[in-house]
């Protein structure tokens, strides 16, 4: 079944939980599919899918508003955000000093194309890269 929106189990522990604010079984629900979402979350980041983050990130907060994981999750995104941020740009760099120095396509690996090619991995639409 579904972990979230109507009619999921997160939507069933949390009227068990406004009937029975003490129901362990409730609270360990709600723990477990937290966590699957932060697996989902996890999966995204390493597949550099910010939108499909983003969402399992709001359904945590959802399911789980004091999550403790969540802050650390967004700490992760935040972080692999700036990493691809600072390589792109490096990358971008590169690629003008290659293309100043007439590397447009050799030597293999270390020439403007490879170094364009590679920062639009990272950011498909990059007008820099693709001119």
């Amino acid at each position: 079944g579904k972990l979230t929106g109507a009619g999921s189990a997160a939507e069933l522990f949390q009227r068990v939980l406004t009937a029975d604010p003490g129901s362990g079984i409730a609270t360990r629900g709600l723990d477990e599919i937290a966590a699957a979402l932060a697996m989902q979350a996890r999966t995204a980041l390493a597949a550099r899918d910010y939108p499909a983050v983003e969402a399992a990130l709001a359904q945590i907060e959802v399911v789980q508003p004091g999550n403790a994981g969540l802050a650390e999750l967004r700490a992760a995104v935040a972080s692999q955000r700036e990493r691809e941020r600072a390589e792109l740009a490096a990358l971008l760099e590169r690629g003008d000093a290659q293309l100043r120095a007439g590397a447009l396509t050799a030597p293999a690996g270390a020439n403007a194309k490879a170094s364009f090619e590679a920062a639009l991995v990272l950011d498909p639409a990059n007008a820099r890269a693709r001119a």
